[in-house]
């Protein structure tokens, strides 16, 4: 309905197809590619927070629940770089493991470009980074709260950031890395089944953060505009009703 199973049919689709290996390939190390991008694409939502906190639930805690899994990282930004650079090797590490030309040329253009982008995405937040003063994404959130969204003040970091992100994830019109027309399909050509859907989930979960970081960075995180922050004015004393609209945000 509406095309809502597809996803699930796909998915489904991988996990019954045959798990077959090339002959040719380095066993090892084509293992070990789908596991590096899909360790990196998860680990970076460690830092990344979801709302300020939920209020506290009647007889099961006293204090507010902080909707973030390693809470309190001073260095939240550039763990989520240090991360995301890793999944240039998981690209490197399948396209060299298969041993195959159409691998290698899309493995060569995909890494060229997530590493030629990196440049432009970390200049798209230096404003941000500055106005706040932390690389804290929770702190990058209140200092929105208290003014006008980054998106507004610096629109040129907005738009360098929004199209090195789209540039990342390999989104058009940047999908040279995967140009079926001429690579068949970039750096995975020789994968199939499970490995495969590890490469696509990695890839997905790239936009997926990518949609988090700019809404964190440039669009006051889970905070509602015009003045619709909560009753202090965006802090964290919150009740269910503003709980339940920061997440609907």
């Amino acid at each position: 309905m509406f095309g809502l199973g597809q996803p699930l049919a796909d998915g489904l689709k991988f996990i019954f197809k045959e798990e077959y290996t090339p002959a040719q390939v380095d066993r090892r190390l084509f293992l070990l590619a789908p596991i590096t991008i899909l360790t990196a694409a998860l680990a970076v939502f460690a830092v990344i927070p979801f709302g300020s906190m939920l209020p506290p639930i009647a007889g099961l805690t006293g204090e507010p629940i902080p909707l973030v899994i390693a809470p309190g990282i001073d260095v939240g930004m550039i763990y989520v770089f240090a991360l995301s650079s890793i999944a240039v090797y998981g690209v490197i590490l399948g396209d060299w493991a298969s041993n195959s030309k159409y691998s290698f040329l899309g493995g060569l253009r995909s890494s060229a470009q997530m590493i030629a982008y990196e440049l432009p995405l970390g200049l798209g937040i230096l404003g941000v980074v500055l106005a706040t003063g932390s690389l804290r994404l929770d702190e990058i959130i209140q200092t929105q709260s208290a003014s006008d969204w980054f998106a507004v003040t610096q629109p040129l970091g907005f738009v360098v950031f929004v199209i090195a992100a789209f540039a990342e994830a390999a989104r058009l019109p940047f999908d040279l890395p995967e140009a079926e027309q001429e690579l068949i399909g970039g750096y995975h050509t020789e994968y199939a089944g499970m490995k495969l859907l590890l490469f696509l989930v990695a890839e997905f979960l790239h936009m997926i953060t990518a949609a988090f970081l700019i809404v964190i960075l440039f669009f006051g995180g889970w905070h509602l505009p015009f003045g619709l922050t909560g009753p202090s004015g965006g802090g964290e004393a919150i009740g269910w009703g503003h709980a339940l609209l920061r997440l609907c945000r």
